[in-house]
């Protein structure tokens, strides 16, 4: 088993640690696989990435084991990797990860990233959101084809709405199970705007299909329906 590869992408060469190391035991998915799945969609994925912020979700046991988020470059990260700044609470500036190029992508699968979270603002304006972003997290205890198929009726309504006030809209798949609807915004309205509208938007939708969604955060409460989740919508 190699223990390190040699990769080149954009005239830059990326160390890939431990490329035979199964990511994914049940379909026998090593990281070198997940290189190539990456390469390959990267000219569809980087523009959802590019100029913002990003979160990895790393696992580094593998999908079945324990994962973390991480928002910082890891201790000696190249020089060539993809960063930005963003503000803090007090004032300050922190260094923040960002991916704009297939190197970037491959170095965090390198550290066992499995998902890419970007932020819904740009990086020359991280105050200003020019995406709104609900998350669909179908119900705990129900069948998995169940719940994606509930969240994809959450969806259906929700886009239903949306297109019924001329507003563009699209559907993404996210993690293991759920959807995001994603609604692309003209920079203007600060977070507490568009919170404001998410909120009444996600409130139509319960009322429409109060069998299958819900805005309550306690999980126990929620039963077989489809959780909006809001809380996105905030600094950082």
């Amino acid at each position: 088993m190699s223990e390190r590869a040699v990769l080149e992408f954009d005239g830059i060469e990326v160390v890939l640690s431990h490329p035979d190391r199964v990511l994914f035991p049940d379909d026998g998915i090593t990281k070198r696989h997940l290189v190539e799945y990456y390469v390959a969609v990267a000219p569809f994925l980087l523009p959802h990435l590019r100029d913002r912020p990003v979160t990895v979700q790393r696992f580094p046991r593998g999908i079945l084991g324990p994962g973390f988020w991480q928002r910082h470059l890891p201790a000696g990260a190249p020089p060539w990797l993809a960063r930005t700044e963003v503000p803090l609470a007090d004032g300050r500036r922190s260094e923040h990860a960002a991916i704009e190029k297939v190197a970037d992508l491959v170095f965090w699968v390198g550290q066992d990233a499995i998902a890419f979270h970007p932020w819904p603002v740009r990086s020359d304006a991280p105050l200003s959101p020019d995406l709104l972003v609900i998350d669909l997290d179908p119900p705990e205890g129900v069948d998995l084809h169940e719940g994606f198929d509930r969240a994809r009726r959450v969806a259906r309504a929700a886009v239903d709405l949306l297109c019924g006030r001329g507003c563009p809209c699209f559907v993404r798949t996210t993690g293991s199970r759920g959807l995001h609807i994603v609604v692309p915004l003209r920079r203007g309205p600060g977070f507490a705007d568009v919170r404001a509208f998410a909120r009444g938007l996600a409130e139509r939708v319960v009322e429409q299909r109060p069998d299958l969604a819900t805005l309550e955060p306690r999980r126990e409460e929620r039963g077989a329906r489809v959780y909006l989740d809001l809380p996105r919508h905030a600094p950082a």
